[in-house]
């Protein structure tokens, strides 16, 4: 009986029938206790409704010894994401250490496990604010204040990228973490000339003393914009194009001259080599390059097409067209054109 009530209850889930299936993993419990199958998919059932601390009471419950029955240790996996990406890195900890008690192996995980520890390690207290669209982490050290300026400001870019890309619901919970220096940055080996950064959870490095200030609203804008543009495109952005449109959405503005100036002097890189050079983020200078070139291209399809076209270039993506042939449908250039006619907007000859 607790077998076939896990089973009907996965295909609810798998329906998005989370109630239901919550009610029936709950029974198959209530028949055997031992059943860690219906464990683990109630814990993923509870997550996916927000239901943390009822997810968190089973998970114990799972995780308490391996039974003789065990479900997938992929199962487990996904749980530890699930919690990690809610900011819940006891809990994720925990999800992935049991997935190595079962015998799964992935080098991702052990990564994540490393990385989620040496975040536990840090032990800072931290308070925290929720809301539908927002769960606001600060450093307690941080004033009080700076948070509600920071929530206040994140609600209202949120609706900001809603109207741009046309897409109020793309973007579910965001998880932003605001830190009182670089003890986080300084764990993960993020340079010192960045102060912000997006990976799946927005994270900002305040130096003390802590404030507010144009530049941390900045940085948040430009972290939010990757968030929102990652969820329009399903991930399928080139790397370019999200620090394009962060600087945009942060209220980037560099005249043309300046550009013309800059890039008589500086390489102008194909869009692949932007994209090389932004996966490896090891020279300060080239960086800079691509963030003044991408910053370029980004605005000069603004202007010359519109924030519609862009939008949906960017939705293009999401449906899984590829990048050269959504940039054709949009906006009748290939990305060598792309380049070259920016070159001559700004005054330089071209290719």
């Amino acid at each position: 009986m607790s077998d076939r009530l896990t089973g009907i209850g996965a295909d609810l889930l798998l329906e998005g029938k989370v109630a239901e299936a919550i009610e029936l993993f709950s029974e198959a419990v209530g028949h055997d206790p031992d059943n860690n199958l219906a464990l683990a998919q109630l814990v993923i059932a509870y997550l996916q409704n927000g239901d943390l601390e009822f997810a968190d009471f089973y998970l114990e419950q799972a995780t308490a010894s391996v039974r003789r029955r065990n479900p997938p240790a992929e199962l487990f996996r996904t749980i530890g994401d699930l919690f990690e990406s809610r900011h819940r890195m006891g809990e994720a900890v925990s999800s992935w250490d049991y997935f190595r008690r079962l015998g799964g192996s992935d080098a991702a995980v052990d990564s994540k496990l490393d990385r989620a520890r040496g975040e536990l390690s840090l032990g800072r207290p931290q308070r925290v604010r929720t809301s539908d669209r927002v769960s606001l982490y600060t450093d307690a050290s941080l004033p009080d204040s700076v948070a509600t300026r920071v929530e206040a400001h994140l609600e209202s870019e949120l609706a900001r990228l809603a109207a741009f890309f046309s897409s109020p619901e793309e973007v579910g919970t965001q998880v932003v973490i605001l830190y009182d220096g670089r003890a986080y940055f300084s764990l993960v080996s993020i340079p010192n000339w960045v102060s912000g950064i997006f990976d799946g959870k927005i994270r900002v490095s305040i130096e003390s003393p802590g404030r507010w200030s144009t530049e941390l609203a900045g940085v948040l804008s430009h972290e939010l914009a990757h968030s929102y543009l990652r969820s329009v495109s399903r991930g399928r952005a080139p790397a370019w194009l999200h620090e394009g449109l962060g600087q945009w959405f942060q209220e980037q503005r560099i005249p043309r001259d300046e550009l013309r100036h800059w890039f008589a002097r500086h390489e102008v890189m194909s869009l692949e080599k932007m994209d090389v050079v932004l996966a490896r983020r090891g020279d300060r200078e080239q960086t800079r390059d691509v963030y003044l070139e991408a910053f370029g291209l980004t605005e000069f399809l603004i202007d010359q097409k519109g924030t519609g076209v862009v939008a949906c270039l960017v939705r293009d993506l999401g449906e899984g067209v590829a990048f050269e042939e959504a940039l054709r449908r949009e906006t009748g250039l290939s990305p060598r054109d792309l380049v070259s006619h920016w070159k001559r907007a700004i005054g330089l000859p071209r290719d």
